[in-house]
């Protein structure tokens, strides 16, 4: 499964072995309703929390476009969840 999310923030990063928890942000529905955070936002996307090794961070990522599950871009074929 593989979604296409916007970084939206970090809230933790180890850059000893790369763990990261970051919040992003996506129109996909495919998101389960368990994962969404259930504050409702303006932009009417959904956001919800990434956890994982080496999610790369906007300065890495100029666009700031991530594939969550995927070993495209922001995380690597390493485990990941959200």
């Amino acid at each position: 499964m593989g979604i296409i999310a916007t970084y939206d923030g970090k809230i933790f990063h180890n850059p000893s072995n790369k763990f990261c928890i970051v919040i992003v942000k996506t129109a996909d529905t495919s998101v389960p309703e368990q994962a969404r955070d259930k504050r409702r936002y303006g932009d009417h996307l959904i956001r919800f929390t990434a956890v994982g090794y080496e999610i790369q961070i906007p300065s890495k990522c100029p666009a700031s476009f991530c594939s969550i599950g995927t070993a495209c871009a922001v995380l690597s074929s390493k485990k990941a969840a959200f």
